[in-house]
């Protein structure tokens, strides 16, 4: 397996950081000490039902263009050394987000998906992690993502 040195982390809206049934991920997989406010278009969107006490979820809008909300970025406790370690990460934060371990090997579900984003610097000639960033990371299958109005 193929090793690499990568800080990773999260991007935070709505539930994941407020809701209670979700503390154990944060603390288990993210450096809270190290928490950035982001400026990002979200709004509120459909209305959930009992089981989240009829509070709106929050979606990134393309409509949101001066009126910007606040996210999060925390980043991951851990260093990624490999690719297992990314698909853990990954996996932990799906089961947070669906509140249950997934059943699904993938990295997008009916209502939600999982992106990554590799720092633009890396993928500059003169970067130490060009060849980690083009090579070691295996090609993902390309999954389409919608912005809604």
């Amino acid at each position: 397996m193929s090793e690499f040195n990568l800080k990773g982390g999260v991007l935070i809206i709505g539930s994941l950081w407020w809701d209670p049934s979700r503390e154990q991920w944060r603390q288990d997989c993210l450096n809270l000490n190290e928490i950035r406010n982001v400026p990002l278009p979200i709004r509120y969107g459909r209305l959930s039902g009992p089981d989240r006490r009829y509070t709106h979820t929050m979606v990134f809008s393309s409509d949101c263009k001066t009126a910007l909300g606040t996210g999060l970025v925390i980043t991951f406790k851990k260093e990624i050394k490999n690719f297992n370690q990314l698909h853990e990460q990954v996996m932990a934060l799906m089961a947070a987000e669906m509140k249950k371990s997934p059943e699904i090997d993938r990295y997008n579900w009916g209502w939600g998906m999982i992106g990554l984003a590799i720092n633009p610097t890396h993928q500059l000639e003169n970067s130490e992690k060009k060849s980690t960033c083009q090579c070691k990371l295996p090609r993902l299958p390309a999954t389409r993502i919608r912005v809604t109005n």
